[in-house]
């Protein structure tokens, strides 16, 4: 019920504890630490673009307007909350949907698990332009 509660978050670490009776409090300092030494990882390049390619293969977005989302290259550009740089063809027709889809894929992928991951999204400049 907790999860179901707190969809937001649904693969961050739950402790229970007691502050009172101290009760698993070290359980609870052994699921920070663990996810303090997460928040610094650092994700390669080419592994984040690997796995953004295949699951993009596996499930591509939804057509908006008749035009598909699509990566270009991605790259980690900060760590404490994670920081993905997307450059893709059109920023505007990514959705809260594909973007959770990312997001969980790659914290499965990376063991991220309970580490907040932020997407910036650059997007392909217009060609030509009506004037």
């Amino acid at each position: 019920s907790i999860r179901k509660e707190l969809f937001f978050l649904p693969d961050s670490p739950i402790s229970f504890v007691s502050a009172q009776t101290g009760y698993a409090m070290e359980d609870l300092l052994r699921v920070a630490k663990d996810l303090d030494l997460r928040m610094d990882k650092s994700i390669s390049t080419s592994a984040l673009n690997k796995l953004i390619g295949e699951m993009w293969e596996h499930r591509p977005p939804a057509k908006v307007g008749g035009k598909r989302f699509k990566v270009f290259y991605a790259v980690q550009v900060d760590a404490r909350p994670f920081r993905i740089k997307l450059f893709c063809n059109r920023e505007h027709k990514l959705n809260d949907q594909y973007k959770l889809y990312l997001d969980k894929g790659i914290q499965q992928k990376f063991g991220l698990s309970g580490c907040h991951l932020k997407f910036s999204l650059a997007g392909k400049e217009a060609r030509y332009t009506d004037n």
